[in-house]
């Protein structure tokens, strides 16, 4: 099932599957539910989210069964559980945007399945509403839509996981592309394992600035080495993104090699963020020691025996579908693509999407009234999204909601944010693989909602027993170690200043 939940096997259940159409839409969309063994049900329900551009996945559904809850999937009327919107969003004929589609995947799918699967639930096990707990889980888009039931859904949850959700739709699929874009502007395209070596060496100057070496980077945010400082440090044996043992980007690249100037002038552009001709910053930027090899996708040329520009999965596809409205793939000119124009693309994608896949609206007092709570990670070495982000609106929500709270104890009561060090997208991290991970999340969330338990930190033991810390601080506090090796959660009152940029080119 993944590193999102511990491993599972000998699950009873039945395998249900519905379809559903709507009224004046040419649309079929699938439903499947996994129904606990009587004997193993424990009055629960779990919605889960989806990944990418699709609206779920199935590989998570055994969680459910395993928690005690019937689980839902849902493929939005794309064709399939493994189907993505980008495939049904444009008609062939025209490239116009189907736009009910779009609104199935951006929230009504997940709620149309959560209410008919909750309903399913009540009546194969006999129960009253108000006996079923109904909980959410997703990561990535599966976190956006999480959020989302939060705010536009109030009452589907009793309790939901949303982490390291694409919540900035717009701007965060374009801001994915911020890697591809500044190589461009240097006229320099990296080998993948100069890029790792430099990341190494990133670590290596600021493990311990949390206080123990474990090699897991704890606090990101004091973390200021100069990428210029690897200028000359040499790497060998690497042969896939970066990583030793598996192609490097293409048939023929070396396998080893010095780091360059310009290869660290890249990593120091990436690292510092876009900025318009007016010296605004538009968007945030990966956290010091994210493993760039992945996001920059740089592609090995044996003819010219050099690296060039690769593609942006996730711009690509926003650029091809959201901004060309073309069928046909399209190589992004990244060379031809300014920050100006980037910013402009954003404006032009929240003015046409964000009504439908923007997430980010700070007013919880509905979810908050029906006793609902939230539990909202992040992974600091995220690869993909950028964990400023989900900090940026944990604290809109709490300023918005508690403008007059001197801390965080009125939005702790429903509404908790933690950044797990070292973890990657929705994911134990390869580079940082002895940080913590949040396994038993939900286990925590069901505590919270069952038992009133709320979690002062989420456990970051992993099953393998591969962790360095057992314990995720909640957001404001971050992780410190004493010069005796005892560990504590600390918040200096500083934290969000010195963690979240300013994006002051919105106005916003």
């Amino acid at each position: 099932m993944g590193p999102m939940f511990p491993t599972t096997s000998g699950l009873e259940f039945c395998n249900v599957t519905l379809s559903m159409s709507h009224d004046n839409l040419d649309d079929n969309i699938l439903m499947s539910f996994w129904l606990p063994a009587t004997e193993g049900f424990n009055n629960r329900w779990l919605t889960l989210g989806g990944g990418g551009w699709s609206v779920s996945g199935s590989s998570s559904q055994p969680a459910g069964v395993a928690y005690g809850a019937a689980a839902g999937i849902t493929d939005g009327g794309f064709g399939g559980f493994s189907s993505s919107l980008t495939a049904n969003l444009l008609s062939p004929v025209n490239g116009t945007i189907a736009w009910s589609r779009l609104e199935s995947f951006a929230y009504q799918a997940i709620h149309e399945m959560t209410v008919t699967g909750k309903e399913l639930t009540a009546a194969f096990y006999n129960l009253t509403d108000d006996a079923l707990k109904s909980y959410y889980m997703g990561c990535s888009e599966g976190g956006r839509e999480g959020h989302m039931s939060t705010q536009r859904f109030p009452l589907d949850f009793d309790g939901v996981i949303g982490a390291a959700p694409a919540m900035y739709f717009p701007i965060m699929q374009l801001a994915q592309g911020w890697p591809n874009i500044a190589m461009a502007q240097q006229n320099h395209w990296p080998s993948p394992c100069a890029l790792r070596a430099i990341q190494e060496d990133f670590i290596s100057a600021c493990d311990s600035l949390d206080g123990i070496t474990d090699g897991v980077v704890s606090r990101t945010e004091l973390c200021t080495y100069d990428a210029s400082d690897s200028v000359g440090h040499t790497w060998s044996n690497c042969t896939s993104s970066g990583a030793p043992g598996a192609p490097a980007s293409g048939s023929g690249a070396p396998t080893s090699g010095t780091i360059s100037q310009a290869d660290a002038d890249v990593v120091k552009a990436i690292y510092k963020g876009a900025f318009d001709s007016n010296g605004n910053q538009i968007f945030w930027t990966y956290r010091p020691v994210t493993t760039l090899s992945v996001e920059a996708g740089v592609q090995w040329n044996n003819a010219t025996q050099s690296y060039g520009p690769g593609d942006n999965n996730f711009f690509g596809t926003y650029y091809q579908n959201l901004v060309l409205k073309n069928t046909v793939a399209q190589t992004v000119p990244y060379g031809n693509i300014t920050v100006d124009d980037v910013y402009q693309l954003m404006q032009d994608g929240l003015q046409d999407y964000g009504s439908w896949t923007e997430t980010t609206w700070p007013d919880l007092t509905d979810f908050q009234a029906r006793g609902g709570k939230l539990i909202h990670w992040h992974g600091e070495a995220d690869t993909n999204l950028f964990p400023e982000a989900s900090a940026h609106f944990h604290e809109k929500v709490r300023q918005h909601m508690f403008p007059n709270a001197s801390g965080y104890d009125e939005i702790h009561d429903f509404y908790r944010f933690f950044l797990v060090p070292g973890a990657a997208h929705c994911s134990v991290n390869s580079y940082q693989p002895d940080g913590p991970f949040p396994q038993y999340a939900l286990q925590q969330l069901i505590s919270w909602v069952e038992d009133n338990i709320a979690p002062a930190y989420l456990n970051g033991s992993k099953e393998d027993g591969s962790s360095s810390q057992d314990k995720i601080c909640l957001w404001p506090a971050r992780p410190s170690w004493d010069e005796n090796g005892a560990f504590s959660c600390v918040d200096d009152g500083n934290t969000a200043e010195e963690f979240i940029h300013p994006l002051n080119g919105w106005k916003v």
